[in-house]
């Protein structure tokens, strides 16, 4: 994993490199907007976490969950009961009042 800011450098500027092969953006826009960098990776349907562990000394599973779990949970922060909330209100509206996990009232 990751121990240093320059570790995560190391790791989105090659994300970004591979990226700027398949899209229209260069490096340093992937590396100057984060967001925009996640978003080019959600939008691939098979991504090379594999090649990226073996240039990093990283598993494919080490490199994966630090994506997801560590750098995208920076990005875009944690879900508070406000947002649960209205998730949920979202959720029923689409499922309907069937689902009681849904329905349950917040204490």
């Amino acid at each position: 994993m990751p121990r240093s800011t320059k570790d995560v450098q190391v790791i989105l500027k090659l994300i970004a490199k591979y990226l700027s092969t398949i899209t229209n953006f260069t490096v340093d826009q992937l590396l100057n907007d984060h967001k925009l960098l996640d978003l080019q990776v959600c939008m691939q349907l098979k991504f090379p976490w594999h090649y990226l562990g073996s240039q990093l000394d990283m598993t494919t599973q080490q490199i994966y969950r630090w994506y997801f779990d560590t750098f995208q949970r920076n990005l875009y922060g944690h879900m508070d009961e406000a947002d649960m909330k209205i998730l949920k209100q979202q959720i029923s509206t689409v499922v309907g009042p069937r689902n009681a996990f849904l329905n349950q009232e917040e204490e």
